[in-house]
């Protein structure tokens, strides 16, 4: 169930799972999320936040607010990157 809401969430799941902390000791959310009106004003924002998310498919998920198959996007990317830096 674990992997299913990680790698597919529903919307219920990002509102509630997306506001959790990384840990105790920091105030950094699992989705870094600003609004879709500060991304408009500050596209390279987009980008930062992405990495800065610990749960890359709620962000992507949170900032489209589209159907998509997010799960294999994220999936695709992390193969790149492990083709990339091994």
């Amino acid at each position: 169930m674990l992997l299913k809401v990680g790698t597919n969430p529903s919307w219920k799941s990002i509102k509630e799972l997306g506001q959790i902390r990384t840990d105790f000791t920091s105030n950094d959310k699992v989705i870094i999320y600003r609004g879709l009106s500060h991304y408009l004003t500050h596209p390279h924002d987009i980008r930062e936040d992405y990495r800065a998310s610990a749960w890359k498919t709620g962000f992507l998920m949170k900032l489209g607010k589209l159907p998509l198959p997010y799960d294999k996007i994220f999936y695709r990317k992390y193969l790149d990157y492990v083709r990339k830096h091994g």
